[in-house]
């Protein structure tokens, strides 16, 4: 994670980044990928949505975010796009 973001627009857009990336050759690697699209269906959704206001309410001192939100306002978020695919 300290050289891809963790968010990736699709398949081209890792190519593109993973292209662009300089290793040190020395060391070894693991790329980890997951397709949130294929797991979409498969959770459960509102215990998703519980550990992901969880883990923001427990590290939200520890990043920077670049808006102020508070975890009422992620919940809503979340509702919006797992549960009407409002935002995509």
């Amino acid at each position: 994670m300290n050289f891809v973001p963790n968010m990736i627009l699709d398949s081209t857009h890792l190519l593109i980044l993973l292209q662009n990336l300089k290793l040190d050759p020395t060391r070894k690697y693991t790329l980890a990928t997951i397709d949130i699209e294929a797991l979409y269906t498969n959770l459960p959704l509102n215990i998703c949505k519980t550990h992901c206001c969880n883990f923001f309410s427990s590290h939200k001192s520890n990043i920077d975010v670049p808006f102020n939100i508070n975890v009422h306002q992620l919940r809503s978020f979340l509702d919006l796009c797992l549960d009407y695919s409002f935002v995509k």
